[in-house]
């Protein structure tokens, strides 16, 4: 849960049983000049970088970002998405819900009542003819929230169709009177290079049953155990690929 709800102490996160989670929420603010934006708010790294991918992408036939306006548009963009990020997680050996038809129709329903109501928005990152990025995002009071992203991260060599769909949307937000962009929760490297600005979550946990106690116990000590291969990078990368090898023996 957040500490502070636009911009006021979360009642939830002040009671005495909340602690600190290690994960952490994500995002920028987006002001001024959309055209000078990436340069202003995000790292000269991430710039530069943004520069360089629109540039190789603009060389292999246009690039451009497409927002579903039409049912047709948001099911094509939909389908992208779902299967660029379910591809890329079977590489990385990782779970998706998205493999659930209950909850990929949940998404799909948000998305075309959002063609009326505002409230989801899909974008697709086009180069040429093919979409090399698709992008799940929940609109609510000057905020866009970035929450399901589809990459094809292999289609061209030494650019980021994720990174760039990323600058893309956050210029297209700002162009349109957006004031922060939500990146979500999580800790992802990408995050830290794109410039966003972090804060810590809140978590309960009350267990009541003895089933409780124990997810509780795990809890924590996977709390205890994340916090400190994060605090150690070298560690950190050597447990992220020795789980990613074991997820690939289990399927």
């Amino acid at each position: 849960i957040p500490q502070q709800v636009h911009g006021v102490a979360n009642p939830l996160a002040l009671l005495s049983v909340a602690r600190d989670s290690i994960q952490v929420s994500s995002g920028l603010v987006l002001h001024g000049d959309p055209e000078t934006l990436i340069k202003r708010i995000c790292k000269p790294s991430f710039a530069k970088a943004f520069r360089k991918h629109c540039r190789g992408f603009e060389q292999l036939g246009g690039l451009a970002l497409i927002e579903a306006d039409t049912p047709d548009l948001a099911e094509e963009l939909l389908d992208a998405l779902l299967e660029l990020r379910l591809k890329r997680f079977r590489e990385l050996g990782r779970f998706d819900l998205l493999t659930e038809a209950p909850v990929v129709d949940f998404y799909r329903a948000a998305a075309l009542r959002g063609l009326s109501n505002g409230s989801v928005r899909l974008f697709g990152l086009r180069v040429g003819e093919a979409w090399l990025a698709s992008i799940y995002v929940l609109v609510r009071k000057g905020t866009l929230h970035a929450l399901l992203l589809g990459i094809d991260q292999n289609a061209v060599a030494n650019v980021s169709p994720g990174l760039t769909t990323m600058g893309k949307l956050m210029m297209w937000g700002c162009e349109r009177g957006f004031d922060y962009f939500d990146l979500s929760v999580g800790g992802q490297g990408y995050k830290q290079h794109i410039g966003a600005s972090s804060s810590v979550l809140a978590e309960i946990c009350e267990p009541v049953t003895v089933r409780g106690r124990a997810a509780n116990a795990a809890i924590l000590l996977r709390s205890r155990v994340e916090g400190m291969t994060r605090s150690r990078p070298r560690l950190l990368k050597a447990v992220q690929g020795l789980t990613r090898r074991l997820r690939r023996l289990k399927d």
